[in-house]
């Protein structure tokens, strides 16, 4: 990611991240950038290098659902509690570090899990098993994946945290 556009996501509210978040999330998983599921069929032949990618979209996938059905819209509603904007409400999981302290235990296996994949891919290519063409498309998957986990991690956990402070004090 570049730094200019690191610098530009760091000074947003928290509601324009989770929001720049979740487009990340749809361009991955349903944009034909990255055609996650199509590649799955190419690897037909490579069953290792198949299973832990057909397992790290479907780790991600579930992944991205609790991030957007529980975690985002309690940080976009926060955001617009601190702009006075609506009234802050507690959420049922106490506090905003419980789902984030989920979300991050994801993120590391989803990390491991792509590191795998991608010593994986390096053998299979030396072995001339897969197509070069293959390997580069998984492993920008594999990129955009560490680059969204970046952003949440670095940026938007944090600063979601710091926010949620102001109100439970």
């Amino acid at each position: 990611m570049k730094t200019e556009d690191l610098n530009k996501i760091k000074k947003m509210e928290v509601d324009e991240i989770t929001e720049e978040i979740k487009r990340m999330h749809d361009e991955l998983m349903e944009d034909k950038k990255f055609f996650p599921e199509s590649l799955l069929e190419k690897l037909d032949s490579e069953k290792a290098l198949q299973e832990i990618f057909e397992k790290i979209l479907k780790d991600f996938k579930h992944h991205i659902y609790k991030e957007e059905k529980i975690l985002f819209p309690y940080l976009i509603n926060l955001a617009k509690a601190a702009r006075n904007e609506i009234p802050f409400e507690k959420p049922y999981f106490e506090t905003v570090v419980n789902p984030i302290n989920m979300m991050q235990s994801d993120h590391e296996s989803i990390n491991d899990a792509t590191e795998r994949l991608k010593i994986l891919i390096d053998d299979e290519l030396s072995q001339k098993k897969i197509n070069s063409a293959i390997a580069e498309k998984i492993n920008d998957i594999i990129e955009y994946i560490r680059k969204v986990i970046y952003l949440e991690n670095v940026i938007l956990f944090p600063k979601a945290a710091l926010l949620e402070k102001k109100f439970l004090v």
